[in-house]
């Protein structure tokens, strides 16, 4: 995660809310054919859900970029850039949220975990 910045972390009763953008000086490889691409076509930001910082979730807004791919021969035209350890294409979550709940929901755990899953997917 060397390519990420963490612009603010602020922190309430509710939740823990870290604010993060990726360098726009490392270029990011295309999902499609794996070419690396510095061409940045727009931002937009991923609101994931991480492990819970005690008994707070955490949110975690990721700047991300859009890029196009430099690969003339790639059917992909543009692409979002992912972070290893911390996106996942099309999800919500980080890996690490994503496996609290698998535990949490193969556990059985005590109703206070299962509130604790729900409000990770409602950040």
């Amino acid at each position: 995660m060397a390519n990420v910045l963490v612009v603010a972390v602020d922190v309430s009763d509710a939740v823990v809310a870290v604010r993060a953008r990726t360098r726009r000086d490392v270029p990011a490889a295309c999902t499609g054919c794996g070419t690396l691409s510095e061409w940045s076509h727009s931002r937009y930001v991923r609101h994931l859900a991480d492990a819970a910082l005690g008994d707070r979730p955490v949110r975690i807004d990721l700047s991300v970029r859009r890029l196009c791919c430099e690969n003339a021969a790639c059917p992909k035209i543009t692409f979002a850039e992912q972070v290893s350890g911390l996106t996942v294409r099309y999800q919500r979550r980080t890996p690490r949220g994503e496996a609290l709940g698998r535990r949490v929901v193969n556990q059985d755990q005590p109703v206070r975990s299962l509130e604790l899953w729900f409000r990770l997917g409602k950040l």
